[in-house]
């Protein structure tokens, strides 16, 4: 009995955060300025980012259950960390991938893919043509890379330390790529 009081009220005390939460998004976007969730940090508490007079961004503790806010300090995510350590002029867009171990990237610039590694500091081409590639994303170890193009669903692979494997997933062809040596 007493569980299903708590679910209720947290579910309550949800509704009533979604139900006040695009009053505040309005009210912030009124004055030019931009609102947004970033995440939970326990089961009471979400992080809100708001921007100050001069417009930089600062994140805020929030209490679900009473709306008390306390600045918060919160540890650069890997994908920050992974943007920060790019090459001059090379940014991260909303689609490109972080590995599951948080080492490198792909990087989707011009209609081809690049990979980045925390260890190179440098992109390296996995992709070349007109076609786009898209729906790109590394395996669970991170030493695959499947994507599509042209509705073929393709994989890169690392089979040797000159050699690009891209191998359709349907097992009908193998493009083999030799890089310049």
């Amino acid at each position: 009995m007493m569980k299903r009081f708590e679910t209720k009220k947290n579910a309550l005390v949800l509704i009533v955060l979604f139900l006040s939460f695009p009053m505040l998004l309005h009210s912030q976007m009124r004055n030019s300025r931009q609102v947004r969730v970033t995440g939970w940090a326990d089961d009471n508490n979400y992080y809100l980012q708001t921007v100050d007079s001069e417009n930089r961004p600062v994140i805020r503790k929030v209490n679900a259950r009473n709306g008390r806010s306390v600045a918060a300090t919160t540890e650069p995510t890997v994908r920050e960390i992974i943007a920060q350590a790019l090459p001059s002029g090379v940014t991260m867009g909303v689609y490109d991938i972080v590995s599951p171990d948080g080492q490198s990237a792909v990087i989707d610039r011009d209609n081809d893919l690049y990979l980045f590694r925390m260890a190179d500091r440098e992109l390296k081409r996995l992709t070349t043509g007109d076609d786009p590639e898209v729906n790109f994303r590394f395996s669970p170890d991170g030493q695959k890379i499947a994507y599509t193009r042209n509705k073929d669903c393709l994989l890169y692979t690392s089979d040797a330390a000159d050699d690009l494997l891209c191998v359709d997933l349907g097992g009908r062809r193998i493009i083999k790529k030799k890089t310049s040596q």
